[in-house]
This record gives C-alpha cells, sequence and structure tokens, in this order.
C-alpha cells in the first residue's frame, strides 16, 4: 500500500546477495513474460539498494477506503496469482552465475563478441 501516490501493488520481491543477478535474467525473458500475463510489468531494478522487484501497480485508489477494499483487494488477489503462475517455475531454474557468465562474455553489458 503506498498511501501519499494513491496506488497499491502486487510485486516479486527479489532479494539477497543475487538479486541482480536474478532480477537481470528474468529481465531477459520481459517479452515473454509480459505476453504471458498479457499486461506490462514495472521492472524494478532498485540500483542504491541490494534488492530489487517487478510489480504490477494500481493507480488512484485510496487504500484506507475499507469501502473499497473488496475490489482493491480482488485486483491483488489476481495479480498476485497471475504472478505466481508466470514466475514461479522462471525462478525455480535461475542460476546467478549463468547471468555473471554473459556479463563476463559481453552478453548483458551490450558488448558483442568479435572474432579474429
Amino acid at each position: 500500500m503506498i498511501r501519499r501516490k494513491r496506488q497499491i501493488r502486487a510485486e516479486l520481491y527479489i532479494a539477497g546477495d543475487q538479486a541482480k543477478s536474478f532480477f537481470h535474467l528474468l529481465q531477459e525473458q520481459k517479452q515473454a513474460i509480459e505476453q504471458e500475463l498479457g499486461y506490462e510489468l514495472d521492472w524494478e531494478e532498485l540500483p542504491t539498494r541490494r534488492d530489487c522487484r517487478i510489480s504490477v501497480y494500481m493507480t488512484n485508489v485510496d487504500p484506507e477506503d475499507e469501502r473499497d477494499w473488496p475490489r482493491q483487494h480482488e485486483w491483488l488477489a489476481a495479480k498476485v496469482n497471475d504472478l505466481h503462475r508466470a514466475f514461479l517455475n522462471r525462478v525455480r531454474e535461475l542460476d546467478a552465475d549463468e547471468w555473471q557468465k554473459e556479463r563476463q562474455a559481453g552478453g548483458a553489458t551490450g558488448q558483442e563478441a568479435t572474432e579474429v
């Protein structure tokens, strides 16, 4: 719940020492994930923090309006279920070392390998 911005959000919060690696590995699948969900997500690397999040927001809501809670809770439940379905297997298959290898090879930095 974000009172001052009048928002609520459902998110996949990625915490820990390998959060950035996991975030970038998932971001490589962004198009497929968003196509599967049928809507765009906010891919928030949170560069000044160790953790990251992938989220979807409902805006222009008052999280303190109890009369609107049924609608807000229905939206949250649907989005959490969507995120669970889209990310469960993908998260299980994550290997942070894979992203580190891609970076070293120039894949995640935008550099292209050239043959001599």
